[in-house]
């Protein structure tokens, strides 16, 4: 099976973000030259040409962290996730392998978190005030920049990594212990369902936001479970570190337009 897998898996992996990003730094530019610019042109030029550096800046951040914890709890999250009877990610991704244009769109959808943070944070400088476009991207980067300590406590690679076999079943019995495996541990928590989680939040007020988010949110729990990047438990444990990382970006907004000495007292 791993024969099988590893196409698809270096599709699913390395789909090319940049060009896409090139692409809209393009129109942007042109949008410039023809119209001008503006302060909210001026933002959104800012954002989509730091992208892809913060990007690989939190990848990095994942890799460092493998070496500071060699030994990963895989055994112990897969063992979690069998007590349902079943494991989502290796069903998944056994259905997914058999059909092309299932493992193409869901591998798109995998590398565009990127751009959906691109997007959404357009969407609200030409549909929302200002002041709610900033305070969401505290909370994107606070998404990111927080991920990378719970990473260190509880390393968690996924299942492609911990099992060489996946999609396929291990044969035997599944004892939980440690286990030594070089890759990141980015799996608790998953990323990119919390940013899906944030940005189908925060799209819900732009027009189509409703449907184009609760999609994007839809595909990527698909695409990260059946990738094998993820396990269940870490969907699940996502999601109240999405709620944990929006109340605390939405704190730290208060304070910042809360006049000097006065304390906010959340209602």
């Amino acid at each position: 099976m791993v024969h099988v897998m590893a196409p698809f898996r270096a599709l699913w992996l390395r789909f090319p973000v940049l060009p896409a990003v090139a692409l809209i730094l393009a129109a942007c530019c042109v949008y410039v030259y023809l119209h001008g610019t503006n302060k909210r042109m001026d933002r959104f030029l800012v954002a989509v040409t730091l992208t892809v550096p913060g990007h690989i800046l939190v990848m990095a951040g994942a890799v460092w962290t493998a070496h500071i914890h060699p030994q990963k709890l895989d055994l112990f999250v897969y063992w979690i996730d069998m007590l349902s009877g079943f494991e989502p990610s290796f069903a998944l991704g056994r259905i997914v392998l058999s059909h092309m244009s299932m493992v193409v769109l869901l591998a798109v959808t995998y590398q565009l978190l990127p751009l959906a943070m691109v997007a959404v944070f357009g969407g609200y400088l030409w549909h929302r005030p200002e002041q709610e476009a900033m305070d969401m991207v505290t909370v994107l980067v606070l998404n990111l920049a927080l991920s990378v300590p719970f990473y260190l406590l509880f390393p968690v690679c996924g299942p492609a990594y911990a099992f060489p076999g996946f999609p396929a079943l291990p044969a035997g019995p599944v004892v939980p212990h440690t286990i030594l495996l070089n890759a990141p541990p980015n799996g608790v928590p998953s990323i990119h369902f919390s940013t899906a989680m944030l940005v189908f939040w925060y799209g819900r007020k732009l027009p189509f936001g409703w449907w184009i988010g609760g999609g994007y949110l839809a595909l990527t729990a698909v695409s990260t479970l059946a990738s094998g990047e993820h396990y269940l438990f870490d969907l699940l444990v996502t999601v109240p570190y999405a709620v944990m990382i929006l109340a605390l970006g939405n704190f730290i907004a208060r304070r910042r337009r809360a006049p000097s000495g006065v304390i906010m007292i959340p209602t």
